[in-house]
């Protein structure tokens, strides 16, 4: 078992913790997706897949302790995906595939933590108007089962976004004496 699919959370019966990566895993594996994925590939394949528009944006000064990070806007002209701009690319990869796992699973619950004041500052980078959204999604705890959901995809499709190590040969006599000793070909 992992232990980090219980992240900041009440801790899942083992049972519990076993569906959840099950689920999240037959999830990924549907998922038609490039060797090493882009946050981009992921948008265009839940555009595709929902047939509206999704775009990504960047918040400036988003971030408040305890609040959410990463935010997703369902709007009249489709899906806007609003994360922190104030954290390290990884980071900022690993909250935009967070949010979209939630768009993935269907997820569906409104704001937690934002208040109105704030979604209004929010709006101009949105780029739609407030009247025109029809669901905002913002978590900023790992209560629920849908945010573990949404953190252990996320991470599944973060691991996927790296490129793959590139196997390496060196011929080397050091070195095949090594392989040799451990059990290799040599």
């Amino acid at each position: 078992m992992n232990p980090s699919w219980s992240f900041r959370a009440r801790r899942l019966s083992m049972a519990d913790d076993l569906r959840l990566q099950r689920r999240c895993q037959a999830l990924f594996d549907s998922l038609v997706l490039p060797t090493a994925i882009t946050v981009s590939d992921l948008i265009k394949t839940i555009s595709e897949q929902r047939g509206c528009s999704v775009r990504l944006v960047a918040l400036p000064g988003f971030k408040v302790p305890g609040s959410a990070c990463g935010v997703a806007i369902i709007t009249d002209d489709g899906i806007v995906v609003a994360v922190e701009r104030a954290t390290d690319p990884t980071h900022q990869k690993h909250i935009s595939f967070h949010e979209l796992a939630h768009l993935l699973f269907g997820h569906r619950h409104q704001t937690v933590g934002l208040s109105d004041d704030r979604l209004n500052q929010l709006a101009p980078t949105v780029g739609v108007d407030r009247s025109r959204w029809h669901l905002v999604q913002a978590r900023g705890n790992y209560d629920q089962v849908e945010e573990r959901e949404a953190e252990a995809l996320g991470t599944l499709l973060l691991a996927r976004s790296f490129e793959p190590a590139a196997t390496v040969t060196i011929d080397s006599p050091v070195l095949r004496g090594l392989s040799t000793v451990l059990g290799g070909r040599g």
